[in-house]
């Protein structure tokens, strides 16, 4: 039987938890953050179950253990408590996923597969460039950038142009997000850091159209994986596991793969 739980329970410093926490990293963000996240619903079987969401917004997070086989309550949870939207985003296991496949209530579409890598040790490279902050006059070069993440990787579909430029402006104001600049100056690639108590992790990787094949956004993510060793944390990434680019950019930093996670959403038939 699932009931809710607290952030602080049990489950999360539970073996077989732990054994997941670098693919749930997320979910991890999402408890650690109690002034972004003040009130997330939460819920398990107490054993080997956690389902989060921080709010209507934002995907379910789905942790089963191996050993999880009750998806047909898991379903009837996820249908009684976050089932307010269609249609719903889910990330999961593929267990889930394919369970989720084979039942007639849902039609699953918006399928991602996302590579979870993290990094114990780094690989020796040359840098090119160097990184910097982004500055105020930047914001709609930025923008612009992150737009096109969102179309190459088919994310935030409904992003507007505003809310691109708002986030623009968090990369401008913490000092956690980089770019990495060429020669003369110019932004050439750019990344976003989420730090938790624990990990660092990298999202929105991007380097300029006409800049690519340069290795600058592998520098990038060398330097940002260097500096969160610096300060003690475990630098992991998600990546879309059947985009090779990426993949092998990741790898040649240091990056090993760990596992696969389903990213998709789900509507009612």
């Amino acid at each position: 039987m699932f009931k809710k739980i607290g952030r602080n329970d049990a489950i999360f410093k539970s073996e077989l938890f732990l054994r997941d926490v670098i693919a749930f990293n997320v979910m991890i963000s999402i408890l650690d953050d109690i002034n972004k996240y003040p009130s997330p619903k939460i819920f398990s079987n107490g054993s080997n179950c956690v389902v989060v969401n921080s709010d209507s917004e934002h995907p379910v997070l789905v942790w089963t253990a191996d050993q999880f086989t009750d998806f047909e309550s898991l379903t009837q949870l996820i249908q009684q408590e976050f089932y307010k939207n269609n249609p719903l985003k889910i990330i999961s296991k593929f267990i889930f996923f394919e369970f989720i496949k084979t039942e007639n209530k849902f039609s699953v579409v918006d399928i991602e597969t996302l590579g979870v890598y993290e990094c114990c040790k780094l690989n020796n490279i040359e840098y090119v460039g160097f990184p910097d902050n982004i500055k105020t006059e930047e914001v709609l070069l930025v923008a612009e950038l992150l737009a096109l993440f969102g179309t190459e990787t088919g994310t935030d579909k409904n992003a507007t142009t505003e809310k691109y430029i708002d986030l623009a402006q968090e990369f401008v104001t913490s000092s956690l997000n980089k770019a990495w600049r060429n020669k003369q100056g110019k932004i050439v690639a750019l990344t976003k850091l989420k730090v938790s108590e624990d990990y660092v992790r990298a999202g929105h990787v991007i380097t300029t159209p006409e800049e690519r094949g340069k290795s600058y956004a592998k520098m990038l993510v060398h330097y940002m994986t260097n500096h969160a060793m610096h300060l003690g944390k475990k630098p992991v990434l998600y990546t879309d596991y059947n985009y090779s680019a990426s993949n092998k950019c990741y790898m040649a930093v240091g990056y090993e793969y760990l596992c696969t996670i389903a990213n998709y959403e789900l509507e009612n038939i």
